[in-house]
């Protein structure tokens, strides 16, 4: 499966294409269905809550994500 997904920005103007197993982009169908999001939004949302794991975002933004690290 083959996704392209726009980065994380104010203006979304960059856009970056990765592959995913079959099975992980199953998952990700389902659970963006489940949220009533679009995948690009999950992926988006779950690579800044990484970003923050790994302590490159603010504080505020961290907070805003609900990650404390």
């Amino acid at each position: 499966m083959h996704y392209t997904v726009a980065s994380v920005s104010n203006d979304l103007s960059e856009t970056f294409a990765f592959r995913l197993s079959r099975r992980d982009a199953e998952l990700l169908r389902k659970i963006s269905e489940a949220k009533g999001i679009d995948a690009s939004d999950f992926v988006r949302e779950a690579v800044r809550r990484r970003f923050a794991e790994l302590t490159f975002l603010n504080e505020e933004e961290k907070k805003a994500l609900g990650v404390t690290t």
